[in-house]
C-alpha cells in the first residue's frame, strides 16, 4: 500500500514568535544600522559632488550638455528633474505658464 504524501501546511513553518535571535539586538535596530550602511555605500561619490551643484546651474545647461552631464553620470536624472520642478515653481506665478501640476511632496 503507497503511503499518502505529506503536505506542508503554513502552520508547519517556524513563526516570528518562536525564530531564533538574539537578545542583545532586536530586528528594528538591526535594519536601522544596516539600512543607514548600505545607503551611505550605495551613494556614488559623483552623486555626492552633484548634490553640490547649484540648480540654476543644471537648468542652465542646454540639451547637448545636460544630456552629456547625464549619460556621464554627473547629475541623476531625479537632480535635473528636481532642478526643472524648482524652475517652474519659482517662476511660474509670474508667467503662469504651468496651468496645473501633480503635488511633488
Amino acid at each position: 500500500m503507497a503511503e499518502k504524501p505529506v503536505e506542508a501546511s503554513v502552520d508547519d513553518e517556524p513563526s516570528a514568535d518562536n525564530a531564533p535571535h538574539s537578545p542583545g539586538l532586536n530586528r528594528r535596530d538591526f535594519l536601522r544600522a544596516t539600512g543607514t550602511a548600505a545607503a551611505a555605500l550605495a551613494i556614488p561619490s559623483s552623486v555626492m559632488a552633484a548634490a553640490a551643484r547649484s540648480r540654476s546651474e543644471i537648468t542652465g545647461w542646454d540639451a547637448h550638455v545636460l544630456s552629456a552631464h547625464i549619460k556621464s553620470r554627473d547629475v541623476s536624472c531625479l537632480e535635473v528633474m528636481d532642478a526643472f520642478l524648482a524652475q517652474i515653481e519659482r517662476f511660474n506665478p509670474a508667467v503662469n505658464a504651468i496651468v496645473a501640476m501633480a503635488d511633488t511632496a
